[in-house]
């Protein structure tokens, strides 16, 4: 699987759709294969610079918080490592993070 995340990485953004909708799978991945996949990533993490910025943000689309402890640990030091090894993408890790806890509706209270 190595050589498919460095040829994901590498050629993100000039098959953007097709690659885009190929992300849809990882919503019923199994966590597992999620989570190795993830891992695969951070041995790359050094090749995701601001020229790989759309495969960063699809990455990031990845609905993380409702599976298992591994890939939730997993994905954890994905952006920790991503936030800290390539600062251009801090600020939407940052915002990412932030919408985790934002409410699904607005309410008012009295």
């Amino acid at each position: 699987m190595y050589h498919i995340v460095y040829i994901l990485i590498m050629y993100y953004d000039i098959r953007l759709l097709s690659l885009k909708c190929s992300f849809c799978f990882f919503f019923s991945y199994q966590d597992n294969n999620l989570a190795e996949f993830i891992t695969e990533v951070m041995q790359y993490i050094s090749l995701l610079d601001i020229e790989r910025k759309l495969f960063v943000e699809a990455l990031l689309q990845i609905n993380w918080t409702n599976r298992s402890s591994q890939v939730i640990f997993t994905y954890k030091l994905f952006l920790q490592n991503l936030a800290c090894m390539q600062t251009f993408h801090t600020n939407i890790v940052i915002n990412c993070l932030v919408e985790l806890f934002k409410p699904s509706k607005f309410y008012i209270y009295y």
